[in-house]
């Protein structure tokens, strides 16, 4: 059999015409690049119809969150960049919450938001996150590089990374922030 012949069904249209080759047995399908280099024809067929422009990929990211309260009335924000996308109510036990922007997100660029803060006859509201999820890549809360603020730690709240995994005080975790 010649390299570069192929059968194909007859209900694609005529075949595309290159000169330097027999092409009687191609469709119009795809894109065909003849090379005739010493009567020995190498050809190259890509299957992509040149007439259906290809669609772009388009990037999402998803966010997996694990968290839980100590009550289990807590609430938190996820905000990506500056902008609140999404609040959650949480339980006492550990919950996975998940959202999904339709851009892509850097871990960098999220902040898990708790600016609830009550402490009432030995009731004390705390939000726990254990992780956060981008498209699979974990980023552990209390991460050398997590950053936090509202963490209790040696007696006082001190914004500063590696904090743990539980805010105490209005506050957020920032993920994957490089260490000063």
């Amino acid at each position: 059999m010649k390299q570069g012949t192929r059968t194909a069904p007859p209900t694609f249209g005529p075949p595309p015409t290159v000169p330097g080759g027999d092409f009687a047995n191609l469709t119009d399908w795809g894109r065909v690049v003849a090379n005739d280099l010493a009567d020995s024809p190498k050809y190259l067929i890509s299957l992509t119809d040149p007439k259906q422009p290809e669609e772009p990929a388009l990037e999402k990211t998803l966010i997996s969150i694990r968290a839980r309260g100590h009550l289990g009335d807590e609430q938190f924000q996820l905000t990506i960049g500056d902008t609140t996308v999404q609040t959650f109510s949480v339980q006492s036990s550990f919950q996975t919450f998940t959202f999904t922007s339709p851009a892509v997100v850097n871990a960098s660029d999220i902040r898990i938001d708790y600016t609830e803060v009550l402490y009432d006859d030995g009731q004390d509201q705390n939000l726990v996150v254990d992780f956060i999820e981008v498209n699979g890549n974990r980023y552990e809360s209390e991460s050398p590089t997590t950053f936090s603020t509202g963490a209790w730690l040696n007696g006082s709240i001190i914004p500063g990374f590696g904090r743990g995994d539980t805010l105490h005080y209005s506050g957020y975790f920032q993920y994957d922030m490089l260490v000063p």
